[in-house]
């Protein structure tokens, strides 16, 4: 599978591919985070629960964004 970190092209959220098409098509949402608790990807589903676009997200912090 795709390593899926911040800015990374092969599949990560700026990238297209097979794991991206997997994880938007899956029901349920999905969030990756990185070491330092920074959103490293995510899927459509994920966008619609928290109601943000995963660009607006990418590479911050899941504690400052959502304290």
């Amino acid at each position: 599978m795709a390593n899926f970190t911040h800015g990374d092209s092969s599949g990560g959220s700026s990238g297209g591919g097979a794991a991206r098409d997997v994880l938007d098509r899956m029901s349920y949402a999905f969030v990756l985070l990185d070491g330092e608790w920074r959103i490293a990807d995510m899927n459509a589903a994920a966008e619609a629960i928290i109601g943000q676009a995963r660009q607006e997200l990418l590479g911050r912090n899941i504690w400052e964004q959502f304290p």
